[in-house]
Parts: C-alpha cells; structure tokens; sequence
C-alpha cells in the first residue's frame, strides 16, 4: 500500500492553488460572466464545506490543537466577500487563508493524528465530498484541473482513472466547460480560432 498522508497534504496544497488562480482570473475579468462566477462560488463553496464538514470534524475528535475556530471565522468573512461579488478581495485574501491551513496540516501533524489506514478512510471521504458537491462535474472539475499548471495537474490527477483526465475532462465534458476559458489559468489550446 502506498502512503496516504502526501497525497493528502499535496491534494489540500493543490486545490489551494486552483482556488487561488480561478479567483485571480476572474478579478482580472472586466465584466466576470455569470456562469463563470457561479462555478468559481460553487468551488470555493465545495472546499470549504468539505472543511466544516469533513476535515475540522475530524480534526476536533482527533483533539487536534489548530486554529479551527480561525478557519471557520475566515470562510464566513471569504463568504460575505463571495455574496459581494468582490473577486479582488477574495483573490487577496485567499493566499493568507489556504496559508495558515497549510501552516498546520503537514506531513508530520498527519502522521501524528492518523494511521495509514485511517488517512487512507479519511482520503476516500474527502474524494466523495468532493464528488457531491463540486458539480456540475463537467465545468468543476475542469475549472479546477486547468488552475493547476501541468505538472501539478500530473501530480493532482495521479490517482485519478486515466479516462477521466485524459478523455472525459478535455473532449467529452469541453462543451460543459468551453465558456469558462477566461477562468482558468492553465486552459487548454482551443480546437479552432
């Protein structure tokens, strides 16, 4: 069985930074699209109730010590600036945010708080919360995939099946996410002019 716990703190670091991108993308839009907006709303949305509801439960059954009270203070504020429609805010405030999340949820506090068994448990929980809630999955996914650069992408989609990531996300969902182009850091080259 291969470790679990990388996979865990590189799948947190690498939403991050597609969250982080897809929000300075749409801030430097002059007149962001509605349906670029409320994909980028429904991803932030998607991540941080996988936090409320999965990962700072967790953390708190755990008696781990950690700035949950924080966190949760910091995505009722990421909200508010979500309902406000300010995407500058957010893409300023977003990098402090997944910073201090990142500051605790390391390799080594991991490998304090769980077994491999259990960060393997805890990482299938987090696939299906993510499958729940980040739908549509033919725009989420891409617009999550395509704010990573590729060798992030490689390395977030390692454990993804093949035809997903080389089928399903470029060809058959491009439809789904053709109109969300202006979001994505990392678009793929267009098919015509």
């Amino acid at each position: 069985m291969s470790d679990p716990i990388p996979t865990l703190v590189g799948h947190l670091q690498l939403s991050h930074r597609a969250l982080e991108r897809l929000f300075v993308c749409g801030a430097a839009l002059a007149a962001p699209d509605a349906a670029g907006l409320e994909a980028a709303t429904t991803a932030l949305r998607a991540h941080h109730l996988l936090e409320d509801e999965v990962l700072v439960p967790l953390l708190r059954r755990k008696g781990a010590a950690g700035p949950w009270d924080r966190i949760g203070a910091d995505h009722r504020d990421l909200v508010a600036q979500l309902a406000a429609r300010d995407l500058a805010g957010l893409a300023r405030a977003l990098p402090a945010h997944f910073a201090l999340e990142e500051a605790v949820l390391t390799e080594p506090f991991w490998r304090s708080l769980l077994t491999a068994e259990e960060a393997t448990a805890f990482g299938k929980e987090v696939a299906s919360h993510s499958r729940e809630h980040l739908k549509p999955a033919a725009q989420l996914l891409p617009l999550m995939l395509y704010n990573l650069d590729p060798a992030e992408r490689e390395r977030f989609t390692a454990r993804m099946p093949r035809f997903v990531t080389a089928g399903l996300v470029p060809f058959v969902f491009r439809s789904s996410w053709r109109g969300l182009r202006p979001w994505m850091a990392y678009a793929p080259a267009r098919w015509t002019a």
